[in-house]
């Protein structure tokens, strides 16, 4: 079971944009662009059924919400990760879509907190 918790950790990101400095707008650029970029890619696989392809998506994706410290959507990824090697083609939909919605929870957490910095 996947505790409930917010979609990043603001501490642990708070310190990766200082030890990042300019760099950091573009990890979040390359985040979201590779999020998108997953998600379509992750429709393609399972319309297709291409377990090893939603299985590679899963772990990239995974790679990138650690980095920006978004554990509950790496857990998510993990599950799928995991569902890909033989769950049934409900449950992977199941799944693709729990990752959709975290990632929507990640961008929008994301964006509030970069909105709050700014400000």
């Amino acid at each position: 079971m996947i505790e409930t918790v917010e979609p990043i950790n603001i501490s642990a990101l708070d310190t990766l944009k200082l030890v990042l400095g300019a760099d950091f707008p573009e990890l979040l650029r390359d985040f979201n662009k590779h999020c998108t970029n997953d998600l379509v890619k992750l429709e393609v696989a399972i319309a297709k059924v291409d377990r090893a392809a939603i299985r590679d998506i899963a772990h990239s994706l995974k790679g990138s919400a650690l980095s920006l410290h978004a554990k509950p959507l790496a857990d998510y990824c993990a599950v799928l990760e995991a569902a890909a090697v033989s769950s049934s083609v409900d449950d992977l939909e199941q799944s693709i879509s729990q990752v959709r919605e975290c990632v929507k929870e990640v961008i929008s957490a994301l964006e509030q907190w970069a909105y709050k910095g700014s400000h």
